[in-house]
């Protein structure tokens, strides 16, 4: 990340016009502070991306958001990939893989709260059930209750699909 502060550098602008240009740092994320908002919009017009615009005066908690978002989102974005490492992109596949898994499990224990754990019970029949997703999370959904009249009422309801998808 590279922070460019017009008030503190001369040739602000043309710095960060160098920075953009070169193919070498196209993607590092920019932060680009300044006190005229015509060095803004001039940037902008000219088609500069990747560039975070900020207003002098600033305050410090705004400028390390800011950086930290960005980080953030490059990190997210995999834009180092090309340059990435076997190994930083294993961990960044292992990071991403747990990160669905543990959101499968969180659909998962909604889905199993929206099932009752236990069904009612009539002499004049039996139920049973045994529910088991095709996947970790599926589409399927029942109840069952006993009503004031006695008589047992069943709902089912089928998603077409599988996944966390239809679970939802």
């Amino acid at each position: 990340l590279i922070v460019i502060n017009s008030t503190k550098e001369q040739d602000a602008l043309e710095i960060c016009k160098f920075v953009k240009s070169s193919h070498e740092s196209r993607t590092i994320p920019v932060v680009y502070i300044a006190e005229d908002k015509k060095e803004i919009t001039d940037l902008s017009e000219e088609g500069y991306s990747g560039i975070e615009f900020m207003e002098a005066p600033y305050s410090a908690g705004l400028l390390v958001s800011k950086i930290a978002t960005n980080l953030r989102l490059k990190k997210m974005a995999g834009a180092n990939e090309e340059v990435a490492t076997l190994s930083e992109i294993n961990l960044r596949l292992r990071d991403l893989n747990h990160r669905f898994t543990k959101d499968l499990q969180e659909a998962r224990k909604i889905q199993q709260s929206l099932i009752p754990a236990a069904l009612p019970e009539n002499g004049d029949i039996d139920l049973a059930v045994n529910y088991v997703p095709l996947e970790h999370v599926g589409g399927d959904w029942y109840f069952a209750s006993q009503l004031e009249s006695g008589a047992v009422s069943v709902q089912i309801g089928d998603v077409t699909g599988h996944g966390l998808s239809a679970a939802f």
